[in-house]
């Protein structure tokens, strides 16, 4: 039997019903989409994006979350 560990996030509503939308239309869910952003870090050992070319407010405000 596998064992799940439960992950929690803190977002403003307008961001995940955006993020939801755009998953839809990738034929993701939410967890499906999480999974696999956790399993990117894993594999690629860092962030599978630049840090330097987010925007820095939105990083500023995600982790005063």
């Amino acid at each position: 039997m596998k064992r799940y560990s439960i992950v929690e996030t803190k977002m403003s509503p307008e961001i995940k019903a955006q993020f939801k939308r755009i998953l839809k239309k990738h034929g993701l869910t939410v967890n499906e989409a999480i999974t696999l952003f956790f399993h990117e870090v894993v594999a690629q050992g860092k962030l599978p994006f630049d840090r330097d070319i987010c925007d820095t407010k939105v990083i500023e405000v995600a982790w005063k979350l």
